[in-house]
């Protein structure tokens, strides 16, 4: 289980020395693919760091393959784990919406002091999971708006064989 510890700490260690890609002064994507300016809107965006999600989620994949990878924990390990959940919930608490929150949390269970390794896997997963389907959702709004934006253009014609008078195309189907 140390190669799980050690993983996870370096993660996360990589994590905070990261800088943060997104500033106060910048454009943002709420889950719904609207483009949110600082300046002028009312309305806060429901991810407002998107590539911190991302990096918590490659966090909670990682260390759940290296969970599955083992099969036995000692109690030092799993309260190191139990740790990094909770962990994952006040980063999460900085970057989320009030209301996606609200949605994470409906799914998570509190963990004990020590949890037991099916408590983890099954915390760990759901973790996981939430963040890959907030990921992919925003994925989708991004391209939805992409799709909205060109909308008017028309497609450029296909290039059409030029056929000379009293010649059959040859294709399937026509013989000699």
């Amino acid at each position: 289980m140390t190669d799980a510890n050690n993983t996870a700490e370096t993660l996360i260690e990589s994590e905070e020395e990261q800088q943060p890609t997104a500033d106060a002064d910048t454009d943002s994507i709420t889950e719904s693919g609207e483009e949110n300016s600082a300046e002028g809107d009312e309305e806060s965006p429901d991810v407002t760091d998107p590539s911190r999600v991302l990096r918590i989620g490659n966090t909670l994949n990682r260390l759940l393959e290296d969970l599955r990878g083992t099969d036995d924990l000692d109690a030092a390990g799993r309260k190191r784990l139990s740790r990094i959940h909770k962990g994952v919930r006040e980063d999460l608490a900085e970057v989320l919406s009030d209301e996606l929150l609200e949605e994470y949390d409906r799914g998570a269970a509190a963990l004990p002091v020590t949890p037991s390794r099916g408590e983890l896997l099954i915390a760990i997963s759901h973790a996981s999971g939430w963040i890959d389907g907030l990921v992919q959702s925003i994925q989708t709004a991004i391209m939805a708006r992409q799709a909205m934006s060109g909308e008017g253009q028309q497609p450029a014609p296909a290039a059409q064989a030029v056929r000379k008078p009293g010649h059959t195309p040859a294709g399937p189907g026509n013989y000699l």
